[in-house]
């Protein structure tokens, strides 16, 4: 059985742009979780607060790139130390290239959703011009 990394792994320090703010970066086999948190009630730039345990996560692949954590944004805030814990044992199951492949489809769907969306709503605009 792995010995899996957890939340209490990460080595948080202080944000050099923002000293309200702490970050943290740990590297799980080919993926890498970033985790921040603001250090007071008021956030600084991230969707978190360390006084209600709540943090802002992503994740990135080997050549850098995000890893979308959900289907419309590849960062996800307000994220609770069990759900980090969650992610990070999803980033670190044989399965997860699996896992990554399921999660860039969902959201290659839902842009091209929302790109036939738009274009309904053009076509739509379009046509009110010409009748006008």
């Amino acid at each position: 059985m792995k010995n899996l990394k957890t939340f209490a792994d990460l080595d948080f320090t202080a944000d050099s742009d923002d000293l309200k703010t702490i970050r943290a970066r740990l590297q799980l086999g080919d993926y890498t979780v970033s985790v921040v948190t603001s250090l007071g009630v008021q956030r600084g730039f991230s969707y978190g607060t360390l006084p209600s345990q709540t943090f802002e996560v992503a994740v990135f692949d080997a050549k850098g790139d995000f890893v979308p954590l959900a289907i419309a944004d590849d960062v996800i805030g307000w994220q609770s130390i069990n759900q980090i814990n969650y992610l990070m044992a999803q980033l670190q199951a044989d399965d997860v290239e699996d896992w990554v492949k399921v999660k860039r489809a969902e959201k290659l769907t839902w842009q091209k959703e929302m790109d036939e969306d738009y274009d309904n709503v053009l076509s739509y605009d379009n046509a009110l011009d010409i009748e006008d």
